[in-house]
Order: C-alpha cells, then sequence, then structure tokens
C-alpha cells in the first residue's frame, strides 16, 4: 500500500515523464480506442458513452504504464491536473476524439 509521500511521488515522476503535457492523439483512430475500451469491459459491450476526461485518462494510463505507474488513482489525479492546465485546442481534440467515439459505441449499443 502506498503512503501519501508515494502518491506524491508518481504523481509528480508522471507529470514530469508527460512533460506537463497531456498525450498528443493526432494519430488516435477512433475504432482503436472503442476495441481498447471494449477490452477493459471484458468484451462486453459498452452502454456508457466515454468523455474528453475518461479519453485523456486512458492515453495517459498508457504512458504511466510504460514507467510501472499503474495507480488508479495517480492516473486519475494526474490527469485532472493536465487537463487543468490543458489549452483550449488539446481540450477540443480530446472533445472530438470522445464523439467519434460515441458514435461507434451509440451504433453498437444493446438497447
Amino acid at each position: 500500500m502506498d503512503t501519501i509521500e508515494d502518491k506524491i511521488t508518481k504523481i509528480t515522476e508522471l507529470q514530469l515523464f508527460l512533460n506537463g503535457r497531456l498525450p498528443n492523439i493526432n494519430d488516435a483512430k477512433p475504432m482503436h480506442i472503442y476495441e481498447e475500451l471494449l477490452s477493459l469491459h471484458d468484451n462486453r459491450p459498452i452502454n456508457k458513452f466515454t468523455n474528453m476526461r475518461n479519453l485523456a485518462r486512458l492515453f495517459i494510463s498508457r504512458k504511466a504504464n510504460r514507467i510501472q505507474i499503474t495507480d488508479f488513482h495517480v492516473i486519475s489525479r494526474v490527469t485532472d491536473l493536465l487537463l487543468k492546465s490543458a489549452t483550449r485546442p488539446e481540450k477540443l481534440e480530446y472533445h472530438k476524439l470522445a464523439v467519434q467515439v460515441n458514435v461507434i459505441i451509440a451504433k453498437n449499443r444493446i438497447h
């Protein structure tokens, strides 16, 4: 179990690893994101739409795994900090990707 100090250290380490910026998503493919979200749900249909924060957390989680950071709370905190300091265009890119993924979710949704 990590102490508060350990979590703070990991938050700082992850922020530095990401250079204090959200991961670039220019090459992200909505269908690949949908498939990754599906695999995270044991390949059960996704009935909830995603949003900018969830996608940011997904991309940050990928980067965090590279440096052996897997703590959900650390990743969520870094996500919130980076979204808070992100530029409007960066947030818009994440929002647009969320809309594209949600179109796929809607098409495959079980009512």
